[in-house]
């Protein structure tokens, strides 16, 4: 029987950084560590590939019997549904049965499509390296409305494309009139909803109580967390992901500036980015990448190829300085930045650990690096102590922070381009569609304008109803 597993190991060839392998009958599946080295992806992206194969070897242990060899679309299909509706049934005496065994729940539309596309991508790419036939091979004659969708998706690619104009409908060719044949497990649900941005109402508490660790000691460098207030200012009044201050040496922030806007602060890429370092041997100031920095002279690895705690991912981003491979953080308020940079230098000063060859600005009471899983549950702690229970859904985790940055920004009182065009700058967005969602309002909001608005398109109404 196949037993398939997606774990994370480390790979010995690349110094130890963790990768996600596909074990079957306790063997490494080499195709897919082949599939990731010529990708190049990164570990999130190899954790999404690694689990839906895996829980593609596990339902065809249990159902692949029912299909034929000719059958792959067909097989390919009832997985797919079988992950969207779940394998949990109820029997004719009304309980609760699973006649394959496998006890999987429903999952969203959108999460079983995703690794459908990712199924059928690694597949692709198998069958032609070794000459078989795909999961989900393409046919012509795709109809009329899938060619329709075809040309909508590509304008959207063409249009959020740095280098679209120069793509033509020519260079596409016959692609329009080809089409999976297993398209999709159904239609992605639309909802309308607020984007859910931290409250307004809460910023007062969370930054002047929910830090507050030792209210009786003397110095705020006792009484605050100063780390992580400095950490949280950073993405509510920066902007920034809650992974990317994380990757900011000491060297990067600098000491108090007369004038925060006239002294920026710079994010740069974890692994390509560049540091200026003085040659121990030559005395020259010479500019490293800084992977080569941490693993070179530090004897570190970048946060990106850690594991745990020490984990901080990166997701990309438009660089200002693309020379540097750097973004600058740019202040929705001053004041912000004032205190910000009063929050460093206590830290810095009284708080943070000097651990030789550790460049990191931010880091645990150990002097190991923070990661994204210290501060989410630092940020937790944080809000319990104002009484309030840290909610995706209500805007409460440190991504609502930077939510809210992006909705002030949507609000200012600019022409609509030129302020979609400086949130992307802002927000540091390789497209100008991805904050769209900053941009979403739901129902309330839409009664509260139409409420304002206090249309009469009826006068006589009133009087009908005998008012």
């Amino acid at each position: 029987m196949t037993q398939a597993a997606a774990i994370c190991m480390r790979d010995p060839a690349k110094g130890g950084q963790p990768r996600m392998v596909l074990l079957v009958q306790g063997e490494v599946f080499r195709p897919l560590v082949w599939f990731f080295r010529k990708e190049g992806m990164s570990l999130s992206g190899e954790r999404g590939y690694a689990y839906a194969l895996a829980r593609l070897l596990e339902w065809l242990r249990v159902r692949g019997s029912e299909f034929g060899g000719d059958q792959r679309s067909e097989a390919l299909a009832a997985f797919g549904e079988d992950l969207r509706s779940g394998t949990i049934t109820v029997d004719d005496e009304g309980q609760i049965a699973d006649p394959s065994g496998l006890w999987w729940r429903a999952t969203s539309i959108a999460n079983a499509n995703l690794a459908l596309k990712r199924i059928t991508r690694f597949s692709d790419e198998y069958a032609e390296k070794y000459g078989v036939v795909p999961l989900n091979p393409e046919r012509p004659l795709a109809t009329a409305a899938d060619q329709i969708r075809y040309w909508a998706a590509w304008g959207r690619k063409k249009e959020n494309s740095l280098l679209g104009h120069l793509k033509t409908k020519e260079q596409e060719g016959d692609r329009a009139k080809w089409v999976r044949e297993v398209k999709a497990v159904g239609r992605r649900l639309h909802g309308l909803n607020d984007a859910k941005a931290f409250p307004e109402e809460l910023i007062e508490p969370l930054l002047k109580q929910a830090f507050l660790v030792n209210p009786s000691a003397k110095t705020v460098h006792e009484r605050y967390n100063l780390r992580d207030l400095a950490l949280t200012i950073l993405c509510l009044f920066g902007g920034l992901r809650i992974s990317e201050p994380l990757h900011l040496f000491v060297t990067d922030v600098p000491t108090i500036p007369d004038d925060p806007a006239d002294e920026p602060l710079w994010v740069s890429h974890p692994t390509d980015g560049y540091i200026r370092h003085r040659d121990e041997r030559t005395g020259n100031i010479v500019r490293l990448k800084r992977a080569d920095y941490l693993i070179r002279i530090c004897g570190k690895k970048p946060l990106t190829q850690e594991t745990g705690r020490r984990h901080a991912g990166w997701k990309g981003a438009l660089f200002h300085d693309l020379p540097r491979k750097a973004f600058r953080v740019f202040w929705i308020d001053p004041v912000a930045a004032e205190v910000f940079y009063a929050c460093w230098a206590g830290y810095q000063k009284n708080v943070r650990p000097v651990v030789l060859r550790t460049p990191w600005a931010f880091l645990t009471k150990e002097g190991e690096p923070l990661g994204v899983l210290g501060f989410e549950e630092s940020f937790r702690a944080a809000m319990r102590r104002i009484g309030v229970e840290p909610t995706k859904i209500n805007g409460t985790t440190p991504h609502g922070l930077r939510h809210r940055y992006g909705r002030w920004f949507n609000e200012l009182p600019v022409e609509d381009e030129f302020r979609r065009k400086i949130v992307q700058i802002c927000l540091h967005h390789n497209s100008i569609f991805s904050q769209d969602v900053y941009r979403q309002i739901g129902p309330e909001r839409v009664a509260e304008a139409l409420r304002a608005a206090e249309t009469r398109l009826i006068p006589m109404v009133p009087d009908l109803m005998g008012r």
